[in-house]
């Protein structure tokens, strides 16, 4: 039997690897602070995961063969700086430990593209410096290398470093669905220039992909990103495609931010060759199931801001 921790399930990432996670015969323990199940077929745990000294007992009761952490606090702007990124890795290392104690033996830990320095160039595993600007980067990466080091407690480990998700469940303040809802409302929605290069992946690809990582036996850092750079203006594009209104959205309304890098891409070969999974949406359908799942009544809100 195949049973995964599932950290973070309640949230954009982790609802997103659930169904992939039972397509590939895991029995699902979900913990979260509200205990309540996910979707069905999944067994809910209430618990806090920064309640550091009862990990232990909450891991040794679920006896979990596997381990896929994606549980983080990034629910407002605020988490780049925030100094509870501190928390959640001291979280992260004591849930790791518990893990090993229990008897695990194979763990995947999300991380981020914020892990690189931010210097243009395309993003590789093992060769590109490893500079974070920020505190949530810098507590990612420190996570990492405590993955790294697992090794050494008998743990298969690796770290996940995803670049840009959009797609179902994203915060409405973030770019595509800030735009979505304006144009759906007929208001006005203030962008960037729109020129910073980004590395796009649908959410539903971006659990499978993690599925996938955690199912073999690849370990050490792999980004969980295409290999493929689209300018915001692009994605922003597709979406007035669909919906009209290019007179509602203002390029060029609000600077970019203080250190948003031009070109952040990441190399993808490592998912593709090692770990054998290939993206399946393309920007077009993620933007036409985007567009579909925020046309179903979700709420709407106008957000001025709308960049990365």
């Amino acid at each position: 039997m195949k049973r995964v921790l599932l950290t973070g399930a309640n949230g954009f990432i982790g609802r997103a690897c659930i169904a992939p996670l039972l397509a590939r015969g895991y029995e699902i323990h979900a913990v979260s602070r509200s205990g309540r199940p996910v979707v069905d077929g999944v067994i809910a745990h209430q618990a806090d995961l920064l309640a550091l000294s009862a990990l232990p007992q909450l891991v040794t009761e679920i006896s979990p063969t596997h381990l896929l952490h994606c549980a983080w606090n990034v629910s407002d702007g605020t988490y780049w700086i925030a100094r509870g990124n501190l928390d959640w890795l001291a979280s992260g290392a004591m849930l790791l430990k518990a893990f090993n104690e229990a008897g695990g033996h194979r763990a995947v830990g999300v991380g981020t593209c914020a892990e690189y320095r931010w210097d243009g160039e395309r993003c590789l595993e093992g060769h590109s410096a490893l500079e974070p600007s920020t505190l949530y980067g810098a507590c990612k990466l420190a996570l990492c290398n405590t993955y790294a080091g697992a090794r050494d407690l008998g743990v298969s480990a690796a770290w996940a470093r995803i670049f840009f998700p959009y797609g179902t469940h994203e915060k409405t303040e973030r770019l595509l669905p800030s735009v979505i809802h304006a144009l759906i409302d007929g208001k006005p929605v203030d962008c960037t220039e729109g020129l910073q290069v980004r590395d796009f992946m649908y959410v539903d690809d971006v659990g499978a992909a993690l599925a996938a990582l955690l199912d073999c036996q690849v370990t050490g850092p792999v980004n969980i990103a295409t290999g493929i750079g689209l300018s915001l203006r692009q994605v922003v594009d597709e979406v007035i495609g669909r919906l009209g209104h290019r007179e509602l959205v203002r390029f060029g309304a609000i600077p970019v931010r203080s250190g948003d890098p031009a070109v952040l891409v990441g190399d993808g070969r490592r998912l593709s060759e090692e770990v054998g999974f290939h993206p399946k949406v393309d920007l077009k359908e993620g933007i036409t199931r985007a567009i579909a799942y925020w046309r179903k009544g979700r709420p709407r809100t106008t957000v001025k801001v709308a960049q990365s």
